[in-house]
């Protein structure tokens, strides 16, 4: 047959399938697929289910057509768990197929899901099916990963079970075709059932899957066929399995074993090896063989494989963290030859210090390295631009051109981006302003480079220049967009008068997001992409140190969000307020919604402290709701004040309450924090209502006037029921002596609990998230703030006489041998006859206070008594200064 007639026959058998190519139908699959596609990246399995579906309708018979669409119809099922349908749907396709190496790749990566399904959908026929499908097939590159895949997943969903993980290892050595198994497979099967006994845990199946690994290793022939290539896998692969289990020392011997027993293997590679070796002692802390074999590859005779192995060695002590501090050292041997070095020996050796340099944010050293960087790009870029011409001209006469390349010492667009921003950072602005002028003229595309030599140009006070580079940036429209409405929103910086028109501005460049815009865009999809352009921008306008326009930034993204719930609360007197978690219980309290706070949220740093969650807020979506409980498994919370101080209760409904109670599983836990007002140090307790007890007694402040140890006054309880588990939280006035609320005065409160099987916070804030959490306001009526002063008083009165009862520094100073008598007598005597003389009217019944000497005491003394110690160690030190310093 003429090779004429040959391609018109197989033009005429391709016709049928490009006709299909450009029909409607074939376009509503793409659309279908892309839908789908889109649907998996926003995190929508449902969505993502019912494209694949649709998809499913309109794929016809075209094999490629219909692995696609089951790969993404399997992708949905398994995000959403439906392993049973999922098997149904797969299982046909899959089981028929009788050529796995030439299948479509999407046919081979349902295989895998396929065999996951069957293990999570209890189908072990189906398993059964998939290994007696791939057993029609000899062992190639494609068939063995399924094998090994199938493998793996059985023995992950084991889960520690005996055997489950014989039967993964059994499917390797039995199940796949052992006939003929080249070394190559032999070694890849050997690797996975070595893995496998790393799963079980087996030390003695790792010991022996291991030496089968290394039997084979030091066995390989470079003449038997793929033997090098196998070779090389076998000994970069006891490497890496002493690697993952951080076994350095294990690794540089798996280096030195291969040396020592197959040398015939290792030619001109021996200084590579050696270096390896030295960095693998380095991170195990052996620094005698470090050092020895550091000395082995210095006393080599000086070459390119010797460069090689110092680079090997950096690369590995450099994945140690913090460890890359001594890689200058390390790599002062090549550096002393710098001059002798090729130019591709110098570039590499130049990027290492850069990088150190960068890290370290050496500034010197940083553009030391650069300018050597610079000088060999320069010298790339001149070579290649003299051999185009000379192609060119080779071309031009009709001629063949061999190529002579320059080296290649191009420098990298991150390591122009990293060192640009280290000047930035280190306000070297002329630098940084000329290092991304040559990252632009390099680069014209790179967002980065625009970018940033525009923050740069604003730092320096060079607005029009940031604004012209910016004009030629922002209106490249193969540039990336999102990058473009950053240049546009740092233009807008310059031309705004204030933070207000600049916030107007930024809202009016939303048509620049909805043109990139997809057919049949959702609104949310929409909205979400304005909401992440502005957040990128912000990045760059902070870089700008423009702190109002981040301000104004923020609020344009928040404006596009559900007002954020804040919750306020009003603190009321309850007179003879329960004093403990039982009696808070029994009185029934938690039942009036007057009282009662059970707004509850996800806790924000499991529920909101990411991209999805932020985006659920925006207004688009539905608004977001608190106090969204189970049946049974609701919280509240009552805070409450008497004239003794601030009772907190909270109840937390738990159906299996009762296992609490028994001792049969721990309680609910409770992180309860109080700030008294936005200027104070806040106190916080966490403890668990199986017993109440504080373990971990935070303190956010040192003891001082104004703060005392939260330690030392909160008070918790506990109680249980069979649906309930209960907290109660007890802080005295006396802790708050100095800072007592009066009538509207505002606090605020956060509790995060953790309960039947959920964790929430009060508004669905965080822990130290005060602005989420509960504002709570007093209302304190004049005769209730009254009774609450007179308490203090005679608290305070209570807690000087125990301090001086079980302090011993107020009589210390009279101490002949060790104390101070003349302080003793001038200052400590004539404090405690004050202090002890107005104790004396609070403690005597018989001549009740009257409010005036309420007021008085309160303002004179409960200071004095309250911080007794404090007041005379400050006196002490008074006492110092003026005798030894005045």
């Amino acid at each position: 047959m003429s090779r004429t007639r040959t391609l018109a026959l197989a033009l005429a058998a391709a016709l049928p399938l490009l006709a299909a190519g450009r029909s409607p139908a074939l376009q509503d699959l793409r659309e279908a697929l892309n839908a789908a596609e889109q649907a998996f990246r926003e995190e929508q399995p449902e969505a993502a289910l019912q494209h694949a579906q649709a998809a499913l309708a309109l794929a016809g018979v075209r094999p490629a057509d219909r692995a696609q669409v089951f790969e993404r119809l399997a992708r949905a099922q398994a995000g959403l768990g439906q392993w049973t349908a999922l098997v149904a749907a797969l299982k046909p396709q899959i089981i028929t197929c009788t050529n796995f190496t030439r299948a479509h790749p999407s046919l081979r990566d349902n295989f895998s899901t396929l065999a996951l399904a069957a293990v999570k959908a209890g189908a072990p026929e189906t398993f059964k099916g998939l290994a007696g499908a791939l057993a029609r097939e000899a062992v190639t590159d494609q068939t063995f990963g399924l094998w090994r895949e199938a493998a793996m997943i059985l023995a992950r969903e084991a889960h520690g079970e005996a055997t489950r993980l014989d039967e993964a290892e059994q499917l390797l050595t039995r199940q796949m075709p052992q006939a003929g198994l080249s070394p190559k497979f032999q070694f890849l099967r050997d690797l996975a059932r070595l893995d496998i006994q790393v799963m079980a845990g087996s030390e003695a199946g790792r010991r022996k899957a291991f030496a089968a690994i290394e039997q084979q290793a030091i066995a390989f022939h470079p003449a038997d066929p793929e033997g090098t290539n196998a070779l090389e896998q076998a000994f970069d692969a006891l490497v890496a399995y002493h690697e993952k289990r951080l076994d350095w020392s294990g690794a540089a011997h798996a280096i030195q074993t291969r040396v020592a027993r197959r040398p015939d293997t290792v030619g001109v590679r021996l200084p590579t090896l050696i270096g390896r070796a030295a960095g693998y002692y380095f991170r195990a802390g052996a620094d005698a063989l470090h050092e020895a074999e550091r000395a082995r590859l210095a006393s080599l005779p000086f070459s390119d494989e010797v460069v090689k192995g110092y680079i090997e060695m950096v690369g590995i002590i450099n994945r140690q963290p913090n460890a890359f501090e001594n890689i200058p050292r390390l790599l002062k041997p090549v550096a002393d030859r710098r001059a002798s070095l090729t130019p591709e020996q110098r570039f590499t050796l130049a990027g290492w210090l850069l990088d150190v340099a960068l890290r370290r944010r050496e500034v010197k050293a940083a553009r030391e390295s650069m300018a050597e960087l610079v000088v060999l790009d320069a010298a790339y870029r001149e070579g290649m631009a003299a051999e185009d011409q000379k192609a060119a001209k080779a071309r031009d006469r009709g001629e063949a051109y061999q190529r002579r390349d320059p080296p290649l010492t191009c420098l990298q667009t991150q390591q122009r981006s990293r060192y640009g921003a280290l000047m930035l950072a280190e306000r070297d602005l002329p630098e940084a302003i000329k290092s991304y002028e040559d990252h632009v003229g390099y680069d014209a595309l790179n967002p980065d480079a625009h970018l940033g030599l525009a923050i740069a140009r604003l730092l320096a006070g060079r607005d029009p220049e940031a604004c012209q580079g910016l004009e030629v940036f922002v209106t490249n429209t193969a540039l990336n967009a999102e990058s473009r409405f950053a240049g546009r929103v740092l233009q807008e910086i310059v031309a705004a008068a204030d933070p207000d028109d600049f916030k107007r501005r930024v809202m009016a460049l939303r048509p620049l997001s909805e043109t990139e815009a997809e057919a049949a865009e959702t609104p949310e999809v929409a909205e979400a992409r304005f909401f992440n352009w502005l957040r990128a921008a912000t990045r760059r306008v902070f870089a700008a140190e423009k702190v109002d326009h981040v301000l104004a930034l923020q609020a344009c993204a928040e404006s596009l969000k559900h007002p954020e719930i804040r919750l306020a609360y009003t603190a009321r007197y309850l007179e003879n307020a329960p004093a403990s978690a039982e009696s808070w219980m029994r009185s029934g309290l938690l039942a009036d919604d007057t009282r009662a706070e059970r707004r509850f949220g996800r806790y924000a740093m499991f529920a909101g402290n990411n991209k999805a969650a932020e985006l659920a807020l925006l207004k688009s979506r539905p608004a977001p709701v608190l106090g969204d409980f189970a049946k049974g498994e609701e919280g509240g919370l009552v805070f409450a004040y008497d004239e003794r101080g601030i009772h907190i209760y909270i109840q937390l409904n738990d159906p299996v309450s009762r296992e609490i109670r028994d001792g049969l599983r721990g309680g609910a836990a409770i992180e309860l924090t109080v700030s008294p007002g936005d200027a104070y140090s806040y106190h916080q307790t966490c403890y668990s209502t199986a017993d109440a007890t504080d373990r971990l007694a935070y303190e956010w402040d040192t003891v001082h006037e104004g703060y005392k140890l939260t330690a030392d006054y909160v008070r918790n309880d506990c109680c249980q029921t069979d649906t309930a588990t209960a907290g109660y939280t007890f802080l005295p006035w006396l802790l708050f002596h100095d800072k007592l609320p009066v009538d509207g005065t505002r606090w605020r409160v956060v509790l995060a609990a953790n309960w039947a099987g959920q964790f929430r916070a009060l508004g669905g804030g965080a822990v130290h998230e005060l602005g989420r959490g509960l504002e709570v306001t007093f209302d304190m009526p004049p005769d209730v703030a009254a009774k609450i002063r007179a308490a203090v008083v005679r608290a305070a009165v209570g807690e000087y006489r125990r301090v001086r009862r079980q302090w011993e520094n107020a009589g210390f100073w009279s101490d002949p041998h060790m104390g101070d008598a003349p302080f003793a007598e001038a200052v400590v005597k004539p404090f405690l006859k004050t202090l002890d003389a107005a104790a004396a009217t609070v403690e005597d019944t018989s001549k009740p206070l009257t409010p005036a000497q309420v007021d008085q005491l309160f303002q004179e003394m409960v200071p004095q008594w309250a911080d007794f110690r404090l007041k005379l160690d400050v006196r002490r030190a008074d006492y110092l200064e003026t005798r030894f310093f005045r």
